[in-house]
């Protein structure tokens, strides 16, 4: 089972489309500015979460008319709305969680959005953040991916130290590396192979495939 969250960051909507038909999602969450996007496709949510201070009124009046979902905030709350969407998500068992629209120009949603992929992790559920040059995840173990469109690697350590790095299928390879925060050794390592490997005995390490 696998969840879309299209969320009100940046969104290319070429991007999403393309998304949307390649990947067969079993749910589609729209979060707030995000139900703006996936009414440019004409694309109907199967859930809609936030305090409903970015979007349109008439797009949830029609998306709700139409069957959809919804679960409203308060625009005065603790969590953002791509916090809710994502625990709304994990409610569910699923195998996968993909949200795009959590990149843009607002860098504190932004960072927010790449830690609150923990809970993800805590539940064993993998989750990814999306946009049209990027795939961005966390591990606290293992993760294997393939190198798809992407030309670049970076390991960013989300905790003091990350114990214990091992990479490989990369140009520049780490072994039993612990990569601490400030250190820049992890950014921009490319694929000498077309699948890639990082291994983490201790700690939270951000993934960050990417091209320019």
């Amino acid at each position: 089972m696998s969840t879309l969250i299209v969320t009100g960051g940046s969104v290319d909507i070429e991007f999403l489309r393309s998304t949307i038909e390649c990947e067969p999602f079993d749910r589609i969450i729209a979060v707030d500015h995000g139900a703006e996007a996936l009414d440019a496709l004409e694309m109907l949510p199967d859930t809609i979460v936030g305090d409903l201070d970015s979007v349109a009124p008439e797009i949830i009046q029609k998306y709700c008319f139409l069957g959809a979902k919804l679960i409203k905030y308060d625009t005065q709350k603790d969590k953002t709305d791509t916090h809710l969407a994502l625990e709304e998500a994990l409610e569910e068992e699923r195998s996968s969680i993909t949200i795009i629209g959590a990149i843009g120009t607002r860098l504190d949603h932004m960072l927010a959005n790449f830690q609150i992929m923990m809970l993800a992790l805590e539940y064993g559920v993998s989750c990814y953040i999306l946009n049209k040059k990027n795939k961005v995840f966390l591990i606290n173990k293992t993760a294997v991916f393939t190198r798809e469109h992407y030309d670049f690697v970076s390991l960013i350590p989300m905790t003091e130290v990350v114990r214990g790095v091992h990479t490989e299928g990369l140009k520049y390879p780490l072994t039993a590396y612990d990569l601490k925060q400030g250190m820049s050794i992890g950014v921009s390592n490319e694929w000498v192979d077309k699948i890639g490997r990082v291994t983490i005995k201790d700690g939270l390490l951000l993934v960050i495939l990417s091209k320019d």
